[in-house]
């Protein structure tokens, strides 16, 4: 072989290994693109919900593959907005700055400009190449948080309604979304609303948790209705427990629950996990980022 002609073969072979086996840059080549439906019921205690699944009266979140606990480290406030900034940046509250309790003297501030996944899924997909959606039925904890954030949100919506009304704002955000990459985070605030009121052992609280399940069952036939559901993870979790110290409240309810159709969650999982499992399920390497996200993803 000529000089010329075996240098041409060694830059074809470097560029074909370039190209083919090294991924690029922040991103893996260990699964395709999926789309993410992120739903959270707040305020769910753990232990009512492995009650409720072994009674049979969560038969959607029971279809998901696994079903595991979920722990807040004790280091950090129990509160929603505080958590849901966890859940959605992958950072502790010490990190992502946004700090809520009872009678805190301080206004909500916005995280971090570029912090949430909702920047950073687009400027890795661009403009076009992912929607996202932000529809929440708890306006100012989960509004004031995302304000920087607010314009690459292609679907913004923040109103004080029962979960029954803020279904079908889900739905039509599947439906406007089906034929794109997307990610939509949904919140429904009923169990945590209930609990308040009527605590975490009565009947209403767990009425409100079967609620949550039958809008699951709405969401999932949705999916299946797009032919969706086989590139579409479906994560629903919560934003903190419930009935620590006292049955109507949950200032100490570090403990909850995670589900999702996806292979066995690891145990020892954390709040800030949930951040780089949602990355890797976007083929995201999720530690290219700055700062650091502490957790890792809760299943492989």
């Amino acid at each position: 072989m000529s000089p010329i002609r075996a240098k041409a073969v060694g830059l074809f072979v470097f560029l074909f290994l370039m190209v083919v086996v090294t991924p690029s840059f922040g991103i893996t080549d260990s699964r395709p693109s999926t789309s993410v439906l992120l739903i959270v019921w707040d305020g769910v205690s753990g232990s009512v919900v492995r009650e409720l699944l072994t009674s049979g009266a969560l038969p959607n979140l029971a279809s998901l593959a696994s079903v595991a606990s979920l722990t807040i480290r004790r280091t950090e406030i129990v509160a929603t907005s505080v958590q849901v900034s966890t859940m959605l940046t992958g950072y502790l509250m010490r990190t992502h700055g946004v700090i809520a309790m009872p009678r805190h003297p301080q206004p909500i501030l916005p995280i971090h400009d570029g912090w949430t996944i909702y920047e950073r899924l687009k400027a890795r997909f661009g403009t076009h190449g992912i929607m996202t959606a932000h529809i929440v039925a708890k306006p100012g904890w989960l509004s004031r948080p995302f304000l920087n954030a607010k314009p690459e949100i292609d679907i913004w919506f923040a109103e004080r309604i029962p979960a029954e009304d803020l279904a079908p704002y889900v739905l039509q955000a599947i439906d406007t979304f089906h034929d794109n990459r997307f990610f939509i985070y949904s919140h429904f605030n009923d169990p945590d609303e209930i609990g308040h009121i009527y605590g975490v052992e009565s009947p209403e609280y767990r009425n409100a948790i079967i609620a949550c399940d039958s809008i699951l069952g709405q969401i999932l036939e949705r999916l299946e209705y797009w032919q969706i559901a086989p590139k579409t993870r479906v994560v629903v979790t919560s934003d903190h427990g419930f009935g620590n110290p006292e049955p109507t409240g949950h200032m100490y309810s570090y403990g909850t629950f995670v589900a999702a159709d996806a292979a066995a969650i690891q145990s020892n999982a954390y709040m800030e996990d949930v951040c780089p499992t949602l990355y890797m399920e976007f083929g995201i390497y999720y530690n290219i980022y700055t700062p650091p996200l502490p957790g890792k993803p809760l299943w492989s």
